[in-house]
């Protein structure tokens, strides 16, 4: 059992070092329309807005 603790111990470590937060409020109808479209598409709102993220700062690099 305590290697499970240590396990976690270390992730949480390197999840404050490595890890950042993005979010943003969305009206109640928005985020209505935002879980139906990622239901439809079989992803995960996270998933979208990491990917979305990705994309537009990659554009900006090119």
């Amino acid at each position: 059992m305590q290697e499970k603790r240590y396990e976690r111990e270390r992730q949480a470590a390197w999840d404050r070092r490595n890890l950042r937060t993005v979010s943003t409020h969305l009206r109640v109808e928005e985020a209505e329309k935002l879980k139906f479209y990622c239901n439809r598409r079989g992803i995960s709102k996270y998933f979208l807005i990491r990917q979305l993220l990705q994309e537009a700062m990659a554009a900006d690099e090119a």
